[in-house]
């Protein structure tokens, strides 16, 4: 039996709901740290504290300085980065936060290798698993070079992936003439770009939880949309599925070299035709979607917790359940309005685009956000995207007065 902790909660978006729902029903009390890029657990009724503190992004060190205070302040007993920015300073300086409190992440050592993408692909290579070919692209040079080798279409990340190319994770490049957007897209050069073919396929996501390099507990998804048109993005609908045992057996070849002791995420695209399959990566922290494997069973929120206070952990095997249909509706919501306000899509695309999220809430059995026992969270969220859809009710206003102008002075031109 655990003691009841005083958890703090550092990156404020979907999967921090979950866990202060999760481990706040059983009885811990849960402190949200504010930054985030979805926000909203502050308003759970599982959530008994907030902390606004100082911006990680902008001053590490006065974030680390205001952490040890707050910890020490007000009693925190466990550490529990949930996003992979807060997950990677840990990292950076894990000396400087261990002597805090204990820290519910995965191994510094694990979770640096995983975030490798070019030594993980070429992990991939070493132990048969299926990986389009890739490279690695430091300089424009470079990314020319590579694309000329690599061939069209390939699809292109940063190598980080904390960074953005135009605010997505990845861009597909059709031809060559595509590289100067990506060049321009790529001014700062915060981080290097991984070029991979492009392959045609879902995503299907393997969570898992293993020990000492063996697999516990798992549960496959298949995505069956992301907030992007070409599939790049986010999940905002899947379905966990019967497990397809290819996938299985090459995140177990992958956990077992990497020694893996925790909870992860193992993601591949595959070719429902062919059956071909190609590895994405395992991202070795919380998943964003993290209410699907919970759901299905998994309990991964809890273990990892467990881990870090030294508990005992269960290792029998576990399937998770299938059947789960998942939504995020205020996701996709929110994409199509960012893509609209950016030039990406029309009015009217948008305008479909809220159809297809709005007519896929009668198609789930679990919603990423809403919970009818919980219900503040998801409507402070729907409140939060007022302020996007009112600027676009003025332009379309202002769209149609000017299409009414220009009828208009057509009309006066041919009589």
């Amino acid at each position: 039996m655990i003691e009841k902790q005083r958890i703090l909660l550092l990156g404020n978006y979907r999967p921090t709901l979950t866990l202060v729902r999760t481990l706040g029903a059983a009885g811990h009390h849960m402190i949200v740290g504010l930054e985030g890029s979805d926000g909203g657990a502050e308003f759970s009724r599982f959530c008994r504290e907030s902390w606004d503190h100082p911006p990680l992004e902008k001053d590490e060190d006065a974030f680390l300085a205001a952490l040890g205070r707050y910890v020490d302040q007000n009693q925190v007993t466990l550490l529990y980065p949930v996003s992979e920015e807060f997950v990677t300073c840990f990292v950076r300086h894990r000396r400087r936060v261990e002597a805090l409190a204990p820290i519910a992440m995965m191994d510094p050592e694990i979770v640096s290798a995983c975030l490798d993408k070019v030594g993980m692909m070429q992990q991939c290579l070493r132990l048969d698993v299926p990986c389009a070919p890739f490279a690695l692209a430091h300089c424009e040079q470079d990314l020319r070079d590579a694309a000329a080798q690599l061939g069209f279409p390939l699809v292109v990340r940063p190598e980080h992936s904390t960074k953005r190319l135009g605010g997505k994770k990845a861009v597909t490049l059709t031809s060559p003439e595509a590289l100067d957007d990506v060049l321009t897209l790529w001014q700062n050069r915060t981080s290097a770009l991984v070029l991979q073919q492009h392959f045609s396929g879902r995503r299907y996501n393997l969570y898992f939880a293993a020990e000492n390099g063996k697999l516990t507990r798992h549960v496959q998804a298949v995505v069956l949309r992301t907030d992007s048109p070409d599939g790049t993005g986010l999940a905002v609908e899947g379905e966990t599925i019967t497990p397809l045992m290819p996938l299985r057996s090459y995140t177990e070849r992958l956990v077992a070299d990497l020694a893996y002791d925790g909870i992860g995420c193992a993601q591949y695209l595959v070719d429902e035709t062919t059956g071909a399959i190609s590895f994405l990566e395992i991202n070795a922290r919380i998943a964003g979607n993290l209410n699907v494997p919970e759901r299905a069973g998994l309990a991964l929120g809890p273990l990892l917790m467990e881990k870090a206070l030294g508990v005992p952990v269960d290792t029998q095997p576990v399937e998770g359940r299938r059947g789960i249909r998942y939504l995020w509706v205020s996701g996709e919501v929110l994409a199509a309005i960012v893509a609209q306000m950016r030039g990406e899509i029309g009015i009217g695309t948008m305008l479909k685009r809220f159809g297809t999220a709005l007519a896929s809430v009668f198609r789930g059995n679990l919603h990423m956000i809403w919970s009818w026992k919980d219900p503040l969270p998801a409507l402070v969220t729907c409140w939060r995207m007022l302020p996007s859809l009112s600027g676009i009710k003025r332009r379309l206003k202002h769209a149609l007065r000017r299409q009414r102008q220009t009828t208009e002075t057509d009309r006066e031109a041919r009589s």
